[in-house]
Order: C-alpha cells, then structure tokens, then sequence
C-alpha cells in the first residue's frame, strides 16, 4: 500500500471519534442521516531528491472537508467541528510514524442553503511531509 494511502488510513483512525461520519473519499453523496460528515482525501504530492541519501521527501497535501447542516448558527457548528477535527490529528501529527510534520496550512468556509437548514462547508488542508524510496514508495 503507497504511503499516501497509508496517512490517509491513519487520518481516518484519528477521525473515528470526532462525532462525524467519516468517509475516506472525496467522492460522497452526503444524505441529510449522515451529516455531520467528514471526507478525507489528498490532492496533491510534489516530491524533492533528498541529496544525502536515495530517498524523495514529499509535501502530501491532505484535505479534510467537514459537512454540517444546522438550524441555528452553521459557522459556530462549523467551527466546533474543526475544533474536534484538529485535535484529532494534533494527537497524532505524524500519523503513527509515517511522517516527518504536518501542519494545517490552510482553512476556508463555504455555506449554502437559505431555508431552515444551511448547509456548510469546512476544508482543512494539511501539508504533511514524508520520505520515502522512490524504489519502494509502499515501505
């Protein structure tokens, strides 16, 4: 398994316990039983030749969507939310080993929805850095 896979695994056991159905795919088709939900997926990977040693360090940029929908104050709801989610990953910033650091680079906040129910939209993306064998990308 590619070591992408293997931080996204490990997020996906720091998530289980934020009060959010989580899903390990950017691809979910969020019914109104599973909110509040959390998708978790990666975008991006630019890799750099560590010179001393035949490794690749890569910038893994891992995205975490947090779904809600309230009656009441969607950007607070929101925000309690990103609370339980960055805790859960500053428990265990390297992901069980797998990476050197991560950092929460960036957070934006989308919202829709006018009637009763808003529905938002919360992104955390993290910069996770790790090396690896380009020979061996699943070590």
């Amino acid at each position: 398994m590619h070591r992408r896979t293997q931080i996204r695994d490990a997020a996906e056991a720091l998530l289980a316990g934020v009060g959010a159905t989580v899903q390990k795919s950017r691809v979910h088709n969020w019914q109104q039983d599973d909110l509040p939900g959390v998708s978790l997926y990666t975008l991006s990977e630019p890799a750099e030749p560590v010179e001393f040693q035949r490794t690749s360090e890569r910038t893994l940029a891992l995205v975490i969507d947090i779904h809600a929908v309230s009656a009441g104050d969607v950007d607070a709801d929101l925000d309690d939310l990103c609370v339980e989610v960055e805790k859960a990953i500053e428990a265990d910033w390297q992901f069980g080993g797998l990476a050197l650091r991560s950092n929460l680079t960036l957070t934006t906040i989308g919202l829709s929805g006018e009637a009763e129910a808003r529905h938002g939209l919360a992104r955390l993306e993290y910069a996770v850095v790790y090396r690896v064998d380009p020979a061996n990308p699943d070590a």
